[in-house]
């Protein structure tokens, strides 16, 4: 997300003990391939992003998914 008062961009990461270990294996350089740890990890991924930020395929995207179109919502 991107802070509106900094304007810096803010990440977050909630992980268990299983992905906690993977990253571990990262830092490590046990693992070198990233698709190694993306097929050993489960995990959903989602970014915010203001409507302005968007590409045109992320728009037609959202539009196709049924996703709610308008002023002020998500």
């Amino acid at each position: 997300m991107r802070d509106r008062a900094s304007d810096e961009i803010l990440y977050c990461s909630v992980i268990g003990v299983k992905g906690l270990r993977q990253f571990r294996k990262i830092a490590a350089a046990e693992i070198a391939d990233p698709s190694e740890f993306f097929a050993a990890t489960h995990c959903v991924y989602v970014e915010f992003a203001l409507k302005a930020d968007l590409l045109r395929q992320d728009r037609d995207f959202l539009a196709a998914m049924g996703h709610p179109q308008g002023r002020g919502l998500p």
